[in-house]
């Protein structure tokens, strides 16, 4: 993200979400399962790593 330009706390929100955590809760909440990376961009939800950055890059680059 940040080789996107992009800052944190500005345009991304990174969450806590270590197992017994609120944050894992909320990722199990939104997405059905418990596993992490796991972003959420308005209706976009995705928890593979490559997923998420050729995503991040087509949207951002």
């Amino acid at each position: 993200m940040k080789n996107l330009g992009l800052v944190e706390n500005k345009d991304f929100v990174l969450v806590e979400a270590s197992r017994g955590t609120e944050g894992r809760d909320e990722v199990v909440s939104l997405g059905g399962i418990s596993q992490v990376p796991f972003l959420v961009d308005g209706d976009t939800k995705m928890y593979e790593s490559g997923d998420i950055i050729a995503y991040l890059q087509k949207k951002f680059s």
